[in-house]
């Protein structure tokens, strides 16, 4: 094991990788309460989809497009949030325009990113928060 300037720990491959149950042990409570925060604002964030596809999904946590305004009317074209897998495990995500077509940047989460105490795959959820907020900031 090799223990990483943050905490974290890095296991070569002929070393046992520690059970679930173990890790959690290990975590400091201010680990566990950090880690339930993220997964907090994430399952926040997830609350507010619609339509999601797989491919395709539109939140209402987008502000309206900056440059033609698109998403200000209710019945309009408004900005989507594009995802897609990145080589097996990760995501890739942007946000574009439904009105002007206009879009951010790809934003890419490598993954598997998994939150502890439940299991559960985050990957695609933390890119997404990663594209939506770099489309609120520009709005």
């Amino acid at each position: 094991m090799i223990e990483l300037p943050d905490g974290g720990r890095l296991y070569t491959e002929d070393e046992e990788m520690p059970t679930v149950e173990e890790l959690i042990a290990s975590m400091t409570p201010d680990q566990l309460a950090a880690s339930a925060a993220v997964i907090e604002r994430l399952h926040a964030l997830q609350d507010t989809f619609e339509d999601d596809t797989g491919q395709t999904l539109y939140t209402s946590a987008l502000l309206p497009c900056p440059f033609c305004g698109a998403g200000a009317d209710p019945d309009g074209p408004r900005p989507w949030v594009q995802t897609w897998r990145f080589y097996g495990s990760g995501w890739e995500t942007r946000v574009v325009c439904g009105g002007c077509h206009v879009s951010t940047s790809r934003e890419v989460e490598d993954g598997p990113v998994t939150y502890l105490p439940t299991m559960e795959d985050v990957t695609r959820l933390l890119s997404i928060e990663k594209s939506v907020n770099v489309w609120n900031r520009r709005a």
